[in-house]
């Protein structure tokens, strides 16, 4: 009995984590217009699983589409989800950021999501997306990748 609870709060909240980071629709952020030059802007594409360590207790797609506006200031970093979701984080180089956010969800269970862009330029970027979740003696790992664009 035991088990079938944390398979049921892990399935609800890794599918809240990653729901929350893909969809479509359009998001905001602020920033300073001047340093937000480098990193900030709408993508937009197709990421493709490369890893699932949940597949015996969690039935996620294996291609998710996603829309974020990303905005920059400094080496501060805002990813908007067009969920609605926000995720902050700081840049990793002139060309690359990593945002995250963490979720409480049942059973003593924690949900972290985290998006990590390279090689950014002018009109795409190579993405990372990776929701993890952990509870008590469980944890996996969902990981997605692929290039989005960038408007």
């Amino acid at each position: 009995m035991k088990t079938f609870l944390l398979t049921n709060s892990l399935t609800r909240s890794s599918l809240i984590a990653l729901v929350s980071i893909v969809g479509c629709g359009g998001g905001g952020g602020g920033g300073d217009q001047q340093s937000a030059a480098r990193i900030a802007g709408v993508y937009r594409g197709t990421l493709y699983e490369v890893q699932n360590t949940c597949r015996s207790i969690l039935n996620v797609s294996d291609v998710v589409s996603v829309l974020w506006t990303v905005n920059q200031d400094g080496k501060r970093v805002v990813l908007s989800a067009s969920t609605g979701n926000t995720y902050k984080g700081v840049t990793t180089g002139e060309d690359s950021f990593r945002v995250s956010k963490t979720v409480p969800g049942d059973s003593n269970c924690l949900a972290t999501t985290t998006v990590s862009m390279d090689m950014v330029r002018a009109d795409s970027a190579e993405v990372d997306l990776q929701v993890s979740e952990a509870c008590s003696s469980i944890e996996c790992v969902v990981g997605y990748a692929g290039t989005v664009s960038r408007d």
